[in-house]
């Protein structure tokens, strides 16, 4: 995925913003990527990887990693965000250029709790602000926004995987 060179530019691959509701069964969303180039004040982007219901902005609902080098000073961080209002968990995972993360976000069948995972391993948990209920509708997929400088950025997908396991029969 390349952001092409303007000040605004970005790339997503996924899912529309409100194809998926939480909280309607076990719901996982898993992929792999790596950037060439890291995030910096001058070239500044924003990766988010999971369930998001935005790509030109910040997303209004979603359970998702995010990165950006102004964020917990580079780190991979966890994201759950309902109506706008967001909880957040350092996942301690610094990101470093041309090397391949697996990233797994795993929300409970209830959407009461989401538990963040980097190269198979469990990084924390989010128990708040994860959005279930009607008009709580996101999408899915990873997405990178360029929010300073013209040169192109790139993240690099190796596979994308969704599944939502329904409670209840369709």
């Amino acid at each position: 995925m390349e952001t092409g060179t303007t000040t605004t530019g970005r790339a997503n691959l996924g899912g529309s913003n409100a194809t998926l509701l939480l909280g309607t069964g076990a719901a996982i969303f898993e992929t792999r990527a790596r950037f060439p180039t890291l995030s910096d004040d001058t070239e500044d982007y924003r990766f988010c990887a999971g369930f998001v219901d935005a790509q030109a902005a910040d997303a209004t609902d979603g359970v998702y990693f995010r990165y950006n080098d102004n964020v917990n000073a580079g780190e991979w961080e966890g994201v759950a965000v309902s109506n706008g209002v967001e909880s957040t968990l350092d996942t301690n995972t610094l990101v470093s250029a041309n090397t391949w993360y697996k990233l797994r976000v795993v929300v409970n069948a209830a959407g009461t709790s989401a538990e963040f995972f980097i190269d198979g391993s469990s990084v924390g948990t989010i128990a708040t602000n994860i959005p279930t209920g009607a008009g709580r509708e996101t999408g899915y997929g990873p997405t990178i926004r360029k929010t300073a400088g013209t040169t192109e950025r790139t993240a690099l997908l190796d596979y994308l995987y969704v599944s939502i396991v329904p409670t209840t029969a369709r």
